[in-house]
């Protein structure tokens, strides 16, 4: 790891801020900037913050008892050399974290279970599914993502949700959208200071309401980010919502093969990981730590914090030319031809005859779960129909996104 990071400091490309043009023109017109001390927004919350991070009780609980001791790790990570010319001649060599990657999941044999915020894979790595599912016994995979409702780039989404049908037909995945108001989150939302009925007890309630004196104010958004707010928003990337909340998503890079190795990368199986990012990786081969990542994964699929993704009801005239469409229209680099899309999210009923979730290919799943759409909790406004636009016209993005 310390040669990996060594490799890129050495670089040729990285090189002292101040050599960078920009930033040599402002050092030598006013010099060394003094750095502009603010003051806190919420300075009991900060304290109270400083404190616990100086606690050693705090530490050991937090940090030190959830601590594993594993059979064996390793770290594998792309050079910066991967971005040059001849880079492809010596692929394995200076960019090795997707190819170690790709061989941990082909060699998959009962399951592999996958964590990513964007669902759109790169080439290479949507032939490698193919294989997995042509297998006469072929893994089961399982796939946690983010929704559009939880997502912080709706147009990485739009096309992911162009795809479902391949996804989940040619490839057999299993696909858990994550909430942006998920029930049981690992994250103690009191904490935040962000729900209505906490902010009045919490010791730095006053201070969200009254900023503290020098406090800086956001500044407003510069003319070409206003113009681009259609397609980003003043909240980067994210759809509006129908309701206020803390909303969370989904930001992690995990995989786990047959509850035996676990891996957590960067890398999220798209073309820039394959191309562009270098990316890095860390495979620990111990089962124990394996099944507690699985058990991690598997908790944000649950009913109460993702909805489950399968097919809609079926067409209801002439079904198998509705299919063949879709087919079609997944290959169309620029325009859909269906309004339609084949999967939407659907959302667990528990009765009587309902007492567990099932998985989306289960002959009973439409007796345990009802259709909530394709894109539940979004706010019908500009997000909401880009997404429709890019799913529709945006397929020759999937490369650079």
């Amino acid at each position: 790891m310390q040669a990996n990071f060594e490799a890129f400091w050495q670089s040729e490309r990285s090189v002292p801020a101040a050599q960078l043009r920009d930033v040599a023109k402002l050092l030598r017109r006013e010099g060394v900037p003094q750095l502009p001390r603010h003051a806190y927004r919420h300075p009991e919350r900060a304290r109270l913050m400083q404190a616990a991070a100086n606690d050693p009780n705090v530490l050991h609980e937090r940090l030190v008892l959830p601590s594993q001791i594993v059979n064996a790790a390793q770290f594998v990570a792309d050079l910066p050399e991967k971005h040059q010319r001849d880079a492809k001649s010596r692929w394995t060599e200076v960019a090795p974290a997707t190819p170690a990657l790709h061989q941990l999941m082909e060699s998959a044999q009962q399951e592999l279970l996958l964590q990513t915020p964007y669902l759109v894979f790169s080439s290479p790595t949507q032939k490698l599914f193919t294989r997995l599912r042509q297998r006469e016994n072929h893994p089961r995979v399982l796939i946690s993502t983010n929704s559009l409702a939880a997502t912080d780039a709706f147009m990485v989404y739009a096309l992911s949700h162009k795809y479902k049908r391949r996804y989940l037909r040619r490839f057999g995945f299993e696909i858990y959208e994550y909430k942006p108001f998920p029930e049981d989150a690992p994250i103690d939302l009191a904490a935040t200071g962000a729900l209505p009925e906490t902010l009045r007890s919490l010791p730095f309630a006053t201070r969200i309401e009254s900023p503290s004196p020098g406090a800086v104010e956001p500044l407003p958004a510069a003319p070409e980010r206003r113009e681009q707010g259609f397609w980003r928003g003043s909240s980067g990337s994210m759809a509006k919502l129908k309701r206020a909340g803390v909303r969370i998503g989904l930001h992690a890079k995990s995989m786990v093969v047959d509850e035996r190795i676990g891996v957590i990368a960067t890398h999220n199986f798209d073309p820039r990981g394959d191309n562009y990012n270098t990316e890095s990786a860390v495979i620990i081969d111990d089962a124990a730590f394996a099944q507690r990542l699985a058990q991690s994964i598997r908790h944000d699929t649950a009913p109460a914090n993702s909805w489950t993704i399968a097919p809609h009801e079926k067409f209801p005239i002439l079904p198998g030319v509705g299919y063949s469409l879709l087919t079609v229209s997944e290959h169309l680099p620029v325009f859909d031809l269906m309004p339609r899309r084949y999967a939407v999210s659907w959302e667990f009923q528990p009765s009587a005859d309902c007492p567990a979730p099932l998985p989306p290919y289960h002959p009973s799943f439409r007796n345990c779960y009802r259709s909530v759409g394709s894109f539940p909790e979004v706010r019908i406004g500009p997000k909401w129909i880009a997404t429709r636009i890019l799913t529709a016209f945006g397929a020759g993005l999937a490369p650079i996104l």
